[in-house]
């Protein structure tokens, strides 16, 4: 890799992380789309999976007691379901497809979340299996279960140590099997595990300096910051995409 993109791709880790620390998710949001550009989303979508699973391990062993397994455990059933559809994705659409589908999800999901969109249902047994599908197919095609997850936590009004609990823990649980998907499938190899290792320096440090500054700032300001940062990271994916296809 050229010294160059090698320092781009340390940055942004960085920012993913320091994004992480600050408001509780998006690493994968800010990562996957910028990182794509340089190295392709078939090389970022299983790197981002290394270093999104090792998070979350040790963030959902940090918040075990504010699990509700009530929640966690059906999301997690029914997201395996969806994770070998997003696999079959994964393999056979074109780069440039998946550069799209991923600028396309992060900007709907940024911009849902900025406008203030919350409708949120009394049904949970029956909203939590779609859920969860779709963020199956999303984990296993672009290597981001989070935005349909968030955003119906979102609109269900769970206090933040439940909201962040749970979340990490389903994205844990749900990495685990896309893990073992794309060794089986040869998505994961060991040139991605060498340049997830390699990129996963700058995570750590993000993510403490981003737990730091959220302590000194309101939520409401850095999430809107967090935001805004997501929503360029989508239309910028959709924007190099298709000048790659023309």
């Amino acid at each position: 890799m050229e010294t160059v993109i090698l320092a781009i791709a340390f940055m942004v880790v960085f920012i993913a992380g320091f994004i992480q620390g600050l408001v509780g998710f998006g690493s994968g949001l800010v990562s996957v789309p910028l990182l794509s550009i340089f190295l392709g989303p078939k090389t970022v979508v299983p790197l981002t999976l290394v270093h999104g699973l090792l998070m979350n391990m040790y963030l959902s062993v940090r918040n075990r007691r504010s699990i509700q397994w009530h929640r966690v455990l059906p999301l997690f059933i029914s997201g395996v379901l969806g994770i070998p559809l997003g696999v079959a994705l994964h393999i056979f659409l074109p780069s440039y497809v998946l550069k799209i589908f991923i600028g396309v999800v992060i900007t709907v999901f940024a911009l849902l979340l900025l406008t203030g969109y919350s409708r949120r249902s009394s049904r949970e047994r029956i909203v939590i299996p779609p859920v969860g599908f779709i963020s199956g197919i999303l984990n296993g095609s672009i290597s981001m279960s989070g935005p349909p997850v968030i955003l119906f936590f979102s609109n269900q009004g769970m206090g933040k140590e439940h909201f962040r609990a749970d979340l990490v823990t389903y994205f844990f649980l749900l990495n685990i099997v896309t893990f073992m998907v794309f060794i089986v499938t040869g998505i994961m190899n060991f040139e991605v595990l060498l340049l997830s290792f390699v990129l996963m320096f700058p995570l750590p440090l993000g993510i403490v300096i981003g737990e730091a500054a959220s302590k000194r700032v309101s939520e409401k300001m850095f999430r809107s910051i967090a935001l805004i940062l997501v929503l360029g990271a989508g239309l910028s994916a959709i924007v190099t995409a298709m000048i790659a296809f023309v």
